[in-house]
């Protein structure tokens, strides 16, 4: 019988490698941390083992992306991006489903087209997601390799 792994990375600091002041009960600064937090790597992601062997690599890609220049760029495999990939995939399935019904129905009943609220809706939640993916890093499956550059995910964005 093997025994259990005791990890023995020393934790001098929180696992978040946020700066942390003793005396911000500042609510904006509570939540700009809790935003970052969510913005680093996270374990439960569905791609997490593919990239990340062990807790070493985990923790060194989390103090590099807090103390990087690139602080602001959400992290592929945080859970803002994961939480962000799956409300997308309700818009599209939704606006996939809402776009040939609207085109459908309405030359039967020969009204003029409108722009509906729910057009509206769809226009910015999808201009939102294209502004939004200028500040998500890029994932190379193939080498496991994670950009967190900001020209190098601009350069590379079709």
């Amino acid at each position: 019988m093997s025994m259990p792994h005791i990890c023995t990375i020393p934790h001098e600091t929180s696992r978040t490698y946020l700066p942390y002041k003793e005396g911000s009960k500042n609510v904006f600064q509570r939540f700009y941390r809790c935003f970052r937090h969510w913005c680093m790597v996270w374990k439960g992601h569905p791609h997490f083992s593919h990239y990340y062997k062990s807790t070493t690599v985990y923790l060194e890609e989390r103090k590099s992306h807090a103390s990087s220049k690139y602080f602001y760029i959400i992290h592929p495999m945080s859970r803002l991006c994961f939480c962000m990939e799956v409300f997308y995939i309700f818009s599209y399935i939704y606006a996939f489903l809402y776009y040939p019904m609207l085109a459908s129905f309405q030359d039967i009943y020969g009204t003029d087209y409108k722009f509906d609220e729910t057009e509206k809706i769809f226009h910015v939640i999808f201009t939102l997601e294209i502004i939004a993916r200028l500040f998500i890093g890029r994932t190379n499956f193939a080498l496991k390799v994670i950009t967190l550059d900001q020209r190098k995910i601009i350069r590379y964005s079709k």
